[in-house]
């Protein structure tokens, strides 16, 4: 899974608009529609265009669904046709939204291939002063780029990520939490993960991580996981919004630092010129998963002491193997290796995804954890300055904020 946690800080990105607000309205059936049945299939009417959005068609199918926007611009042209799943999303302004996709992506130690292991999106709503995070099951059907069969065993949002690419990941993750967008994204992996719970305050971080990623124990399996992770955020942003209700360069710095992510601290100080964290409670976040199922999810709280042992004590979790001596091992080799080579670029090559995992979090001995944090910075940093990556050498240089 790798993510759930950076949350506090990702509350804190927005811009400067400011429009009316409307309430959204619920799913219904229209009489507009611009497919036309045909003996291939489900046809776009040759004759549709947004001139005629409005306009009444005798038709194929009028089911239209309703798609959260952004900016009440974009209602100049209130409907998107998707063409390929032949549907009709009506566009609905329910205040301005900055809807930051949060997804914990699950590769092994130095692969580059991922998976997206945790699917969350914070949307805020700085003029009401409120959060909504929607979660979505790993398994949860998209488009993956699979051959269709009738299982849809591939076609499945966890591997979309990993075959086509950050930006198809998105707009389907947007299409299931019916939002039309995500303005930024934060990427979390296994060890990064490890850190933010550490600031956090977990003491085993590698537990708690087993608890956020556990589904086994519970009756509906990812779906209670999922549920599990949305309100861990949520609780995650109550317990932490005061850090970020007064600058904390540090702070920031620590988290930017740690996560692949398009926001910046910029974007980050307009936010909280808007949101009043003071006064953002309990009562101003919805938890909600995508898409529902008709259950009633537990209430598991990690940061409640007695429940956290408690869910230890009865052993309905499977507590990571401590790999810590493992990795420390990996990583000794790889740097002992990458030291060895005349090549600045092998070097970077050797050490780079590595890097970008922050694989050193995932060792509990702190001495060793940070010796080898101390090489990778060495190591990669002078091999960048050597063929002018000058930037790329500050960026590994910051790895001391983590």
């Amino acid at each position: 899974m790798g993510l759930v946690i950076s949350i506090s800080f990702i509350v804190l990105v927005a811009t400067n608009r400011k429009e009316k607000t409307f309430e959204i309205q619920d799913s219904k059936n229209m009489t507009f529609t611009p497919f036309l049945k045909a003996n291939e299939g489900v046809i776009l009417d040759s004759n549709y265009n947004s001139v005629y959005s409005e306009a009444s068609f005798t038709s194929y199918d009028t089911t239209t669904y309703i798609i959260n926007i952004s900016d009440s611009n974009e209602l100049k042209v209130p409907f998107i046709i998707d063409e390929d799943e032949k549907k009709i999303y009506k566009k609905v302004f329910s205040g301005n939204r900055i809807n930051i996709a949060l997804t914990g992506v699950d590769s092994r130690i130095g692969e580059r291939y991922r998976h997206a292991d945790a699917n969350h999106i914070i949307s805020i709503i700085p003029e009401k002063n409120s959060i909504e995070i929607f979660s979505i099951p790993r398994d949860t059907y998209a488009n993956a780029g699979f051959e269709e069969d009738s299982l849809d065993k591939f076609n499945l949002l966890t591997n979309v990520l990993g075959r086509k690419g950050r930006s198809a990941y998105l707009e389907e993750l947007a299409k299931i939490a019916e939002l039309d967008k995500i303005h930024f994204y934060v990427e979390i992996g296994f060890s990064q993960a490890i850190g933010l719970l550490e600031k956090l305050g977990f003491k085993n971080p590698s537990v708690a991580l087993q608890m956020l990623r556990d589904r086994k124990s519970y009756r509906t399996g990812d779906y209670q996981r999922t549920y599990n992770q949305g309100k861990f955020i949520k609780k995650s942003i109550i317990k932490t919004k005061d850090i970020f209700s007064e600058t904390n360069d540090y702070m920031l710095n620590f988290f930017l630092n740690l996560v692949s992510t398009n926001i910046n601290i910029e974007d980050i100080n307009s936010i909280m010129a808007q949101l009043d964290l003071n006064n953002l409670r309990d009562s101003n976040i919805d938890n909600h998963v995508k898409p529902t199922i008709n259950t009633t999810y537990e209430e598991i709280d990690l940061f409640d002491t007695s429940q956290y042992d408690s869910l230890i004590a009865k052993n309905e979790i499977n507590v990571f193997e401590n790999k810590s001596e493992y990795v420390a091992g990996k990583l000794l080799e790889i740097l002992d290796e990458a030291d060895l080579k005349n090549n600045n670029q092998l070097k970077v090559n050797k050490l780079k995804r590595y890097f970008e995992q922050r694989a050193w979090l995932q060792i509990s001995d702190l001495r060793i954890r940070n010796a080898i944090k101390s090489r990778f910075k060495d190591i990669l940093s002078q091999a960048y300055t050597d063929m002018g990556k000058f930037k790329d050498a500050q960026k590994v240089i910051n790895i001391d904020y983590n």
